[in-house]
């Protein structure tokens, strides 16, 4: 069990956050909170179809509707679990192959003169006590 979670685990890792810096990167930055929530949001829709789909999958696996279903051996259910983590391994290549191949790293022309010494993120302005 430990090495196919290890690898979804790594499937996410690998393809998560390349596209959250794509989506974020791809909008100017007064739209950055609004790409950030949509892609949580839809981050948290796939994820909730997802385990349902999985969960099925397993369900079906083992006997769906099938009355004898509470009698499932611990062989049967090691082999639900073995389907389960194939096909989502699948799934998360086949997006990882879908990220390498479609997601671009946008360049942005950040001139310097607007920028104080030293500064990442935009000009430094002083702020006034009233």
């Amino acid at each position: 069990m430990l090495p196919a979670v290890l690898l979804f685990g790594l499937g996410l890792s690998l393809t998560v956050a390349p596209l959250t810096a794509t989506v974020l990167g791809g909008v100017d930055e007064r739209n950055a909170g609004m790409a950030s929530a949509i892609n949580n949001a839809v981050a948290r829709i796939g994820s909730l179809l997802a385990v349902a789909a999985i969960g099925a999958l397993v369900a079906e696996r083992l006997g769906g509707g099938d009355p004898s279903f509470a009698t499932v051996g611990a062989q049967d259910a090691t082999d639900a679990f073995r389907f389960a983590m194939l096909v989502t391994g699948a799934l998360v290549a086949v997006g990882g192959l879908l990220s390498a191949a479609g997601i671009e790293n946008p360049r942005r022309d950040v001139p310097c003169a607007e920028h104080a010494p030293g500064a990442t993120v935009g000009p430094t302005v002083a702020r006034e006590r009233a």
